[in-house]
């Protein structure tokens, strides 16, 4: 079974492999934005919004579609690790750490999806940690993306125009450190 994401504004999955466990954050907390911290939109790069996280001092992109998926993109708070999550409104995920691959632009990456089960609106889903910088080019090259987590189907994700929205972050991010 393939599940198609059509995506129009994100939550979140990863951007680059942990290399080394030890500087891997360890909660969703230290990934994921929290209700609680104060996040603004800080501009549209077409169908992606992105946002300025003033709490972490960092930005992330969103997209969503129409048929209750999300994908969003950023970084974690020191900025090692960026992230990729991919959510859906009322999706069955079960609370465990699952091995996943993903294709992107070319290359295969491997990894760990991250569950992220209590989101703000209803979503559930999971998220990828990485500090690869061959993923994060290849995620601004890309139209798509294919996961394939531990399960009996893949998730297409479309990333039409990630590439202005990835420079965005970048923008917002150095912005907002600067200041």
């Amino acid at each position: 079974m393939t599940h198609h994401f059509t995506i129009g504004a994100a939550l979140c999955l990863a951007l680059s492999m942990p290399a080394t466990a030890s500087d891997e954050p360890t909660s969703i907390h230290d990934v994921l934005p929290a209700a609680t911290d104060t996040i603004e939109e800080f501009r549209r790069a077409g169908d992606w919004v992105v946002f300025a996280n003033q709490t972490r001092n960092t930005c992330f992109m969103v997209r969503t579609d129409d048929f209750g998926g999300a994908v969003q993109m950023g970084l974690t708070k020191a900025g090692d690790y960026g992230y990729i999550g991919m959510f859906v409104k009322g999706a069955e995920i079960e609370d465990e750490i699952k091995d996943i691959s993903i294709l992107v632009n070319g290359n295969t990456y491997v990894g760990e999806a991250n569950p992220a089960l209590h989101l703000e609106g209803g979503y559930k889903g999971g998220y990828i940690l990485s500090n690869n910088t061959d993923l994060r080019y290849d995620l601004g090259k890309a139209d798509e993306l294919y996961a394939f987590p531990d399960a009996p189907y893949m998730v297409t994700v479309d990333l039409k125009g990630a590439r202005n929205a990835i420079f965005e972050v970048r923008k917002c991010t150095s912005e907002l450190q600067s200041s």
